[in-house]
């Protein structure tokens, strides 16, 4: 039941990423729980280590993979990517459109 419950915990994040991925914005997600759940899974990992304890390393060590994606997304979108402009894109859609008119005119 241990390994079922940390392959669970170590997936529990992967709906927000897909989130994340699709919206573009971290806006939702809290720099200090990112920095407190990863250090917590850090210390997790080191006593797993430790204590020689596979059937909660392997999930611990998903979790942290995950959980670093799901950080190093958010401070992506947060401070590097620029949101294309709704206003250019309309105008490059009509551009387009008439440029298709015209050669099939």
């Amino acid at each position: 039941m241990g390994l079922v419950g940390g392959i669970l915990l170590a997936v529990s994040m992967v709906p927000q990423i897909i989130k994340l991925l699709i919206t573009k914005s971290g806006k939702d997600i809290s720099y200090g729980m990112q920095l407190i759940l990863l250090t917590g899974l850090v210390c997790l990992f080191y006593y797993t280590l430790v204590d020689d304890i596979p059937a909660v390393f392997w999930p611990v060590a998903a979790e942290i993979l995950i959980n670093s994606c799901l950080f190093a997304l958010k401070v992506y979108f947060d401070n590097y990517y620029v949101k294309p402009d709704p206003v250019e894109e309309i105008k490059e859609i009509e551009l387009e459109a008439q440029a298709e008119d015209k050669e099939s005119a």
